[in-house]
């Protein structure tokens, strides 16, 4: 008895501060990879969307004055292209955030390989989650969060512990169990950081263009945003794996080194 109390005691706590810190971390300690990983997923959907303007302020005008069948497929060929490309990326970034976390060497090739095999597990545990997200959003904005949350670690779990999307949506929700709160204010205050050194990054690079011909500054424009989706992809991802880690130490004592063997 009085081991298993010791052994609990010394377990590490699960804190938001910490969470943020080795997000961060993890991301700069593998900036270039990262950055070019999501530059080169994200590339495909700006290509798209600034080829279609699905996403610009004419949308609507769009809808009114072209075939609404081709908008809206196109609509989901691009949504299909970002669900393609984020599974692929916060596999590829788990892995990567595991093995650097756990003191291994990251190969970019090795993250690649992990995003494409996972894909089609993560794939299909989004086409099961996204319904019941969706409904719990339109009850009430609370529930559509919870539902987030609850399986906001399907892709490390399917990634690290080798679950199919039905097993892995189980295990997300057994490692959420009590920290979902925590949860939310990590992702909250590691989203609420990008989205101001975005904004004053944004800021620059318009007053920078501004006396710029407007084809220079469309390209500039369409850099920055190749790189801002990249750099969010590689962030998120870093924080999605530094709390899947995170729970895996409080919850279970489990250390980041055993995590990592299984890609041993």
């Amino acid at each position: 008895m009085t081991d298993t109390t010791a052994t609990a005691s010394v377990l590490p706590e699960f804190r938001v501060g910490n969470i943020v810190s080795q997000t961060f971390n993890t991301f700069f300690g593998n900036f270039l990879k990262f950055f070019i990983l999501g530059m080169l997923l994200y590339a495909p959907i700006l290509l798209l969307g600034t080829a279609t303007n699905i996403f610009g302020p004419s949308a609507t005008k769009q809808i009114a004055a072209q075939d609404v069948n081709s908008f809206f497929m196109t609509f989901t060929l691009t949504m299909a292209l970002m669900a393609l490309s984020g599974a692929v990326m916060f596999s590829a970034v788990t892995y990567g955030s595991i093995e650097y976390q756990a003191g291994k060497p990251v190969s970019f090739s090795g993250m690649l390989k992990t995003g494409i095999k996972s894909l089609v597990p993560v794939i299909l545990a989004a086409i099961m989650i996204m319904p019941l997200y969706i409904l719990g959003a339109m009850l009430l904005l609370i529930p559509g969060i919870i539902v987030g949350l609850m399986f906001s670690m399907t892709v490390p779990a399917i990634v690290a512990e080798g679950h199919g999307p039905i097993a892995a949506m189980r295990r997300s929700r057994e490692l959420t169990s009590g920290y979902k709160w925590q949860i939310f204010g990590a992702i909250f205050l590691v989203s609420l950081i990008m989205d101001i050194v975005m904004m004053v990054f944004g800021f620059g690079v318009s007053a920078v263009s501004v006396s710029m011909h407007s084809s220079a500054a469309s390209t500039i424009g369409s850099i920055v945003s190749l790189g801002t989706g990249g750099a969010t992809y590689g962030v998120l991802g870093a924080c999605i794996a530094s709390i899947y880690t995170g729970l895996r130490a409080t919850k279970e004592g489990t250390s980041v080194d055993e995590i990592a063997e299984v890609f041993a």
